[in-house]
């Protein structure tokens, strides 16, 4: 009987764990690119933070070269861009939002 207690236990501690987890993964501001926050004067802006390699030069923004360094902040329409860099990535910039790109990955 004991055994099956510390089984018990043992089932509760891992979905217990699970569940955190997985309440963890749902947090955030579901923008799988980058983050999301509020402009302090209701316009919309851009940042490049990573680039996606030494070798992927240059950076587009809507077929456009971006002018901007990583990090470096600029006014942009709200909408759906597309970024180029070896790959290229389409995602929506909500209005009165400061979009902070970060993540090239598939």
């Amino acid at each position: 009987m004991t055994r099956v207690g510390v089984g018990s236990d043992y089932l509760k501690s891992v979905l217990l764990c699970m569940l955190a987890s997985f309440l963890a993964s749902c947090s955030g501001d579901d923008h799988l690119r980058g983050q999301v926050s509020l402009s302090d004067d209701g316009k919309t802006y851009f940042a490049v933070l990573k680039d996606n390699g030494k070798n992927c030069h240059p950076i587009k923004l809507d077929g456009e070269i971006w002018a901007y360094g990583l990090g470096e902040v600029a006014e942009v329409p709200p909408g759906v861009h597309t970024i180029q860099a070896c790959i290229e990535i389409e995602f929506d910039i909500p209005a009165g939002m400061v979009f902070e790109f970060d993540y090239w990955g598939p």
